[in-house]
């Protein structure tokens, strides 16, 4: 099982449907069922075709990659994060989950050989950037 050490919530609780998407814009009830979404349609998908992400001049992220992603989004499940509106691959095979909600820009970047990094952008202003660590 995958911990995260953290000294603050990644977001606030939900307590709403979510329109999102990686769920191809449905509302969800619940954010269980958004962060199941991610792993099963995208993350998923991801790791048995990386030709899905074949983009001239980027690099695919690797089954490593994908598979912290995949624990990484499990523990966000766990411990009722909010999930990402969006799920992107970055030009160096990272993983990217991001969420806007209003003037609110918050991504979670899982890079090959790099611990995950959060940022939070409030008004187009970086609020904070920092790397947690995922032990098992």
């Amino acid at each position: 099982m995958i911990l995260l050490e953290k000294s603050t919530s990644l977001s606030p609780n939900i307590h709403s449907p979510v329109t999102t998407s990686v769920a191809h814009e449905t509302p969800m009830n619940t954010a269980g069922e958004v962060w199941w979404s991610i792993v099963e349609s995208t993350l998923l998908r991801w790791k048995q075709d990386p030709s899905l992400l074949d983009e001239e001049g980027m690099e695919n992220p690797s089954r490593d990659t994908i598979d912290r992603a995949i624990l990484l989004a499990s523990n966000l499940l766990t411990t009722r994060q909010r999930p990402p509106t969006n799920i992107v691959s970055n030009a160096n095979g990272g993983i990217v989950f991001e969420r806007h909600q209003g003037a609110t820009y918050e991504s979670i970047e899982i890079d090959e050989g790099k611990e995950p990094e959060h940022c939070f952008i409030h008004s187009g202003k970086m609020v904070f950037r920092k790397t947690f660590t995922m032990t098992e």
